[in-house]
């Protein structure tokens, strides 16, 4: 890691104005990117993927869900307990 210092303009000679336009160009031509990192953010992702295909419900389920759809349509209850937070959210 380079550690930088601030230091006004007017205190900055030229030959380091120089080094330090080279340091930039050098580290701009090493591409700044950690491959490592990005091959294992993409292997997370594919394994969740993957996980999500093979677990997924393949159609729909009879359950609560399609009660709470409809009762947010029509702004009904949906049953007993009622949720009519999620009756409004919905």
């Amino acid at each position: 890691m380079v550690r930088t210092q601030i230091v006004p303009p007017s205190k900055v000679r030229a030959d380091q104005r120089a080094k330090a336009k080279a340091d930039l160009a050098a580290s701009a031509l090493e591409g700044g990117r950690d491959w490592r990192t990005i091959m294992v953010g993409a292997a997370v992702c594919g394994a969740a993927l993957l996980l999500y295909l093979l677990t997924a419900a393949r159609d729909l389920i009879a359950s609560d869900t399609p009660d709470y759809l409809i009762a947010a349509k029509t702004l009904g209850v949906a049953h007993a307990p009622g949720y009519p937070l999620l009756t409004i959210l919905g």
